[in-house]
């Protein structure tokens, strides 16, 4: 299958961060840099990139309102496109990330991270309650179809027993954790792509 227009941008846009990804013009001119995660790089990561680090609660001083509003869902869906090949490491759609300092190595499961056993984020919370949910999509980078999206989505995750559909709230970027962020925005969020902490920007 030929890349498609999104595709060749993402394509696009990762050259041009992959370079200088932490300095100021790119940060403040290539979205994706907000997402970008280089695990030969983690100091300058943390450092530099204003969003991530800060939204994953990854610093070293954590902001326990990020970790209370993501706790506070009722639940979480991870969703990882099983042929993923915009989001590197495709596991990151669930958290999941290098144990090395290089890409390619094994990935560590998001159970078996600090992130996860000293939850910096409500993660272990949720799971802890049967609310942390990982779900697969076959295919390729959001290529679903509407039936699959209704079935797999909407029918089991945004309607109530008795039909009516949930208050909920789709994102592409991960949970709306900033001070009120969930609490405001429903009882469900779903996070596609990993853009979480993927190592290439999901578009």
């Amino acid at each position: 299958k030929a890349a498609g227009p999104v595709s060749l941008f993402c394509k696009a846009a990762e050259a041009a961060i992959g370079t200088a990804v932490y300095s100021p013009f790119v940060r403040s001119s290539v979205v994706q840099a907000q997402y970008f995660k280089d695990p030969a790089h983690l100091p300058s990561y943390l450092a530099h990139n204003p969003f991530l680090p800060d939204i994953n609660n990854e610093k070293a001083e954590k902001n326990p309102v990020y970790k209370a509003n993501l706790a506070a869902l009722e639940r979480l869906v991870l969703i990882r496109f099983s042929e993923d090949t915009t989001v590197v490491p495709r596991d990151s759609s669930w958290f999941g990330w290098y144990a090395s300092g290089a890409r390619g190595g094994k990935i560590v499961p998001l159970r078996q991270q600090a992130m996860y056993t000293e939850d910096w984020l409500g993660l272990r919370a949720l799971d802890q309650r049967g609310a942390l949910i990982m779900s697969d999509c076959p295919g390729q980078h959001m290529q679903f179809s509407e039936e699959w999206f209704k079935v797999n989505v909407v029918d089991k995750y945004l309607r109530s027993d008795d039909g009516a559909r949930a208050t909920a709230r789709a994102s592409g970027s991960g949970a709306d954790v900033s001070e009120g962020g969930v609490r405001e925005s429903g009882h469900l969020s779903m996070r596609g792509g990993g853009a979480g902490i993927a190592a290439r920007a999901p578009v």
